[in-house]
Order: C-alpha cells, then structure tokens, then sequence
C-alpha cells in the first residue's frame, strides 16, 4: 500500500451530505482527550475501526418559564392507584402512585397539580398520569420532530446558558406538558422537555437560553468516522478493504457525536474501510 499521510477524520465536510439527519443539530466533537480516528490523504484512503467513548449532546434554543409544569409517567402496563392527594408537596423519586405493583415516582421537587387520568383507569406503560408543578424557573425546549431520532434514552441531566443571565447552569431534564395551542416546533411528533433550574437560579421569565442536552453516551464504542459510513438512523453501509480487495458492508448504526459514530455489527476492532462513504468515491 502506497505510503499514507495521516489527517484528522472531522475535517471532511463530506459528514453532513453522508449521514443528513444523523449529524444535524449536533453541538460539536467527542469527549475531551479522545480524538477521532485517523485517516489517509491518498487516493486509497482508508480508516480502521477503533474504540472510544462517544457521548451524544442536542443543543437546542429555548425560553425560561416559570413555575413549568412537568408530566409524570406510568412506568408500565395496568391500573392506576392514586396514593397522594392534590396539592401535596413531593420530593424527586417520590411514590405518587401505583400501576402493575410498580410505583410512580415524581420526576422533580414540586406540587402535584392534577391527575391526568382518573384513580382506577387502565393505563398503558409511558401514558402521563399526572403533572406536577416545579415551583422554581425552567428552560422549555422543543426538540423537532427531525432531531427526535437523536434522543437514544430519556435524557436526565442538560446544562443551560441563559441570554443576559448565568451560564453554565446545571439542570434535571424531565418531559414536558405540550400546549396544543402552541405545538413543538417541528410538528406534533415534537418532544417538549424542561430544564430545570436550580431554585436559587438568578433569571427571570421569559429569557432565551440554549440548553444542551446528553441523548446517549458509550464507553469504549467501536467507531468510524462518519463520512466513511452511508447510513440512516440505525443501519449503513461502509466499504471494507482485506487485502486489497473492497467489498460492500452493511453495518448497523449507534449513537454520533457528529465527528464518528458508533458501529454495533458487520465489523471488529481493527477491520479496515474506505475513509469515504460508498457511492462518494470518484475513486474507483
């Protein structure tokens, strides 16, 4: 193999036309200290699979409000039992509930404002029971129903800058009650979440801020570039060089962090693939 000379996979703009959504809206590189795979500048450009720890961050503008109203969850299939009446103060983890034998348990500190489905009723796993009303300030963010797909786990935690007020606020990251009057932005398949501010959070209603928010992380993931795979959300394609000889991959698609992504089949540690997506090479 011709003699190669080593260049940082992010640099190719190639990722955006190779993965669309994938990449979108991402809010920049992997963790600190873990630099993407390397490739070649040759025509032949290959990349090898590698392993590192890939973290998933969706940053997404939005506004303080007050006192926000926050939905509580069943957490599986079966009949409601209430066990906290109206108004009743509840702290984080709280049993507000049964379902199934499985307690409801509040997602923040707050006040119980209203029962969404009567005591008694049938629900199934994920159906909002209640709302509880945080009795401090939140950032309300709509993620688009494009982005969405980028949520790999219910996110818990998020970090908020706000317009004009303090940044870097740490924030608890819970879903949100969705105003039909206002849907999210991006259509009814929006996601609406808060982040919660701590109570001593010096703003004021009504602020813009940016919050990003972590969607997925993986510690010690293989990973390619993501200009090396063709993919949707959850399969791709890479193309594999043994010995010389290429040959057409299907892989399977984890989390981004829009500099490499993580492949979860079709290639080990240590395998070998073009640096460009098939079907981008001019290279034949």
């Amino acid at each position: 193999m011709n003699r190669r000379r080593t260049v940082r996979a992010a640099r190719s703009v190639g990722a955006a036309v190779v993965l669309g959504a994938l990449v979108a809206c991402t809010s920049g590189g992997g963790p600190q200290g873990d630099p993407p795979p390397e490739v070649t500048d040759a025509a032949d450009a290959v990349v090898d699979v590698v392993r590192q720890d890939v973290v998933s961050v969706v940053a997404h503008g939005g506004r303080v409000v007050a006192t926000p109203s926050v939905l509580v969850r069943a957490g599986a299939d079966g009949e409601l039992r209430a066990g906290v009446e109206l108004d009743g103060q509840l702290e984080p983890g709280e049993p507000i509930a049964m379902v199934a034998d499985r307690p409801v348990l509040a997602p923040a500190q707050g006040r119980l404002s209203r029962w969404s489905v009567p005591d008694g009723s049938v629900v199934a796993a994920d159906t909002p029971v209640a709302l509880l009303t945080y009795g401090g300030f939140g950032v309300e963010v709509d993620v688009p129903a494009g982005d969405a797909y980028r949520i790999y786990t219910v996110p818990t935690s998020g970090r908020a800058n706000v317009d004009g007020g303090p940044g870097g606020l740490e924030c608890d990251v819970v879903p949100g009650e969705t105003d039909e009057r206002e849907p999210a932005t991006g259509g009814d398949e929006g996601i609406r979440f808060f982040c919660l501010l701590p109570m001593d959070a010096q703003v004021l209603a009504g602020l813009s801020a940016r919050v990003g928010i972590e969607t997925g992380r993986v510690e010690q993931a293989l990973v390619l570039p993501v200009e090396a795979v063709t993919g949707s959300v959850q399969t791709g394609t890479v193309t594999k060089v043994t010995d010389g000889a290429r040959a057409t991959v299907d892989v399977g698609l984890g989390i981004t962090d829009g500099v490499v992504i993580e492949i979860t089949s079709g290639l080990e540690e240590g395998d070998t693939v073009l640096a460009y997506a098939p079907g981008l090479s001019r290279h034949r």
